[in-house]
């Protein structure tokens, strides 16, 4: 069998990272593109004497076609369309918008898992080296370049083992400072036409490699018939179930600050539904030895506050404390009075109801309450920076709420 150019994705970094050695000295941080960026990423990192993270980047594809990508999304709600493909592909448009959904959904799982092992790197000021394991169409690499200039990078470096040439014109014209590639054929055929292994990857094998490229490692539980992953700390303060859209920064916040999380994603039941959805989750991960005698607290964002508060509202729910980010604190006003855990809300900065919605819920609730707005925020809480600010009021209210329920922290 003919050797092809790269024996594998390590094979690839390596080879990179010698050819990026003019970046070194440089303030410099190497990010990947998940998942196939991944291990090519952390050998240039090596090279490079620099530290990795990654970008939450992930492909948008045509229902039914995984092999048509019609463009990309990334965190904090950058988005590029391949217009030309969705013409010749006659692919209407509220479908590209339906997959646009569908890869948000997964993006926000995506990054959840990959923040428990690679802490999210400050890129102000700094330079940013984005790597993949070769771009083909451009439309990930062209969102992982706005998502890095959104964060701060002063400089933004693409860096790919193989490149479609008219890609990198793109990229070097609209979207990065520096491309490089150690190929760019006229004919690029396929990407697996360059490696001799290129087996694709799980989020679990990402971890694996950010874990042992970071030293971080967290302990990950499965609970079996609950909808979500456990994910312990040495010595946890307390548990905080999540649930709900955009809380991957949260969560991951919580983790650096001691706190076991247990993430369920959205959560649109109501009533005894939620109450037995939250109760089933939150009971089962304190029956857990790690957990054993830690107060639970509840952070739900869009509709999964409401859901929250009803369910908070039963008695005997096994929550100590609560936060809600935007959503409709006040669709629960039927049970807002029986809610005896501290409660607070933190609003959008640009975008008044948020406001109105939760000083409406705020003035039918008797229990310990609070509202924080976060200067900046949309309602979705998705721009750089907010969902960390937004992160800090709930560290700030769990610790101080549990302490005082008598919990240590």
């Amino acid at each position: 069998m003919t050797r092809k150019v790269f024996a594998d994705r390590k094979d690839a970094g390596r080879r990179l990272g010698e050819q990026l050695g003019w970046l070194r000295g440089q303030d410099v941080v190497v990010l990947a593109v998940p998942r196939g960026g991944v291990p090519v990423a952390v050998e240039v990192a090596a090279a490079l004497d620099a530290p990795v993270d990654v970008l939450a980047v992930r492909r948008v594809v045509a229902p039914g076609r995984l092999d048509l990508a019609l463009g990309a999304v990334g965190e904090g709600g950058v988005d590029v369309v391949l217009d030309e493909v969705v013409r010749v592909a006659a692919v209407p448009r509220l479908l590209v918008a339906q997959a646009q959904h569908h890869a948000r959904v997964d993006l926000e799982r995506q990054l959840s898992a990959y923040r428990e092992v690679a802490p999210d790197l400050p890129l102000a000021g700094r330079v940013a080296v984005v790597v993949d394991d070769g771009t083909v169409t451009g439309a990930t690499m062209r969102v992982a370049c706005r998502v890095a200039r959104a964060r701060g990078a002063e400089r933004v470096v693409v860096a790919v083992p193989v490149a479609a040439p008219e890609v990198m014109a793109v990229l070097q014209q609209e979207e990065a400072d520096v491309v490089r590639a150690l190929y760019a054929p006229s004919e690029f055929g396929a990407l697996e036409d360059w490696y001799d292994e290129l087996p694709p990857l799980t989020d679990d094998d990402v971890r694996s490699v950010l874990s042992g490229a970071t030293g971080l490692s967290l302990a990950v539980v499965d609970l079996g018939a609950i909808d979500g992953a456990l994910s312990l700390v040495p010595h946890p303060k307390g548990l905080v179930v999540l649930a709900g859209p955009g809380l991957a920064v949260t969560a991951q916040e919580l983790r650096q600050d001691g706190w076991a999380t247990l993430v369920l994603g959205d959560l649109t039941e109501t009533g005894d539904e939620a109450l037995d959805r939250l109760g089933a989750a939150t009971r089962g991960a304190l029956a857990q030895p790690a957990c054993a005698g830690l107060a639970a607290a509840w952070v739900g964002s869009g509709t999964a506050v409401a859901a929250m508060l009803e369910a908070a509202a039963e008695v005997g729910t096994p929550v100590a404390a609560i936060v809600g980010l935007g959503g409709r604190p006040d669709l629960a006003r039927a049970v807002l009075p029986n809610v005896a855990a501290p409660t607070l809300l933190i609003a959008a900065g640009r975008d008044r109801r948020t406001h109105e919605h939760a000083r409406a819920a705020l003035s039918w609730m008797r229990c310990d309450s609070d509202l924080k707005v976060v200067p900046g925020a949309t309602e979705s809480f998705g721009e750089p920076g907010v969902e960390r600010a937004a992160a800090e009021h709930a560290r700030v209210w769990l610790a101080a709420h549990l302490a005082a329920a008598g919990h240590p922290v």
